[in-house]
């Protein structure tokens, strides 16, 4: 028997992102229980034949492969450029999964394969992910993770480009590739922070802060200088960093008051 299904929504594991797709295959049947295939499919009907099977099994087949390919290409971080090679072994996990549905009848799978997995290459969803895998791959060469290389983007875009903004925009970075810590410890370095890497990228700190007589937080050094941009810490605001002993006004805190002192000028010097 054929099955078929088209328009079918999976999501990628990697990119959390819908895709749309085809595909198509065959398979056997065997009736391994008389008894309770009469009862449970033929029922008062008194016959029975192929279509009825297909028909009956029709929405089994399509949700088996739809969750079996989502689940293979997690398990085996498998992407859908290299689906077209896992036929066999996404078919052997699929029938798996079909055969506890045909157990229900007295039928026995044989043969389950798929022959085709197609993709809408009009469908967004799919020309997003293949951009991402272009993108993983090139940066793969560079010794940079995709999901490493967006978080300095974010970060990168949040901060700025000015003063502080070059030490925050690296802040998420942190356990990039060996050329890329040569980078950033540079920058690090450059920015008057902290000292120079030594041996890896330092984990930078975080803090609770006081807020309208609140605690809130933990907050990494980068939102606490977009917080400080936005007017929400000030010199005299209080914060506690996560391994600290006390709370301490803001301007007291080595690290935010460099931030401090780069966002906001000195006081102005006296009127002659």
């Amino acid at each position: 028997m054929f099955w078929g299904t088209g328009g079918l929504r999976i999501i990628d594991p990697y990119f959390q992102i819908p895709i749309k797709l085809s595909s198509r295959g065959q398979y056997g049947i065997r009736i391994s229980d008389g008894g309770v295939f009469l009862k449970k499919l033929i029922g008062t009907i008194g016959f029975g034949d192929t279509s009825l099977i297909e028909d009956q099994f029709r929405i089994d087949v399509v949700e088996s492969v739809k969750v079996s390919i989502a689940k293979y290409m997690k398990e085996n971080e498998v992407n859908i450029n290299e689906l077209g090679s896992e036929y066999r072994g996404l078919a052997k996990e699929t029938a798996k999964n079909l055969q506890l549905a045909f157990d229900e009848y007295g039928v026995e799978l044989l043969n389950f394969n798929i022959e085709d997995i197609s993709f809408d290459e009009n469908d967004k969803g799919y020309q997003t992910v293949m951009e991402g895998i272009a993108e993983q791959a090139r940066l793969s060469k560079l010794g940079v993770s995709y999901l490493q290389q967006k978080q300095l983007d974010i970060a990168q875009t949040a901060a700025g480009n000015e003063g502080a903004g070059n030490f925050m925009g690296i802040g998420m970075g942190l356990g990039v590739g060996n050329n890329l810590g040569e980078v950033v410890g540079n920058s690090i370095k450059q920015s008057g922070l902290t000292s120079p890497l030594t041996g890896g990228i330092p984990q930078l700190p975080s803090y609770y802060v006081a807020k309208g007589g609140q605690t809130t937080g933990p907050y990494s050094i980068d939102i606490i200088q977009s917080m400080i941009q936005q007017k929400e810490i000030t010199a005299t605001t209080y914060v506690y960093k996560v391994g600290g002993q006390a709370w301490i006004l803001a301007s007291e805190e080595p690290d935010i008051s460099k931030i401090l002192s780069l966002m906001m000028p000195p006081p102005p010097p006296p009127a002659l």
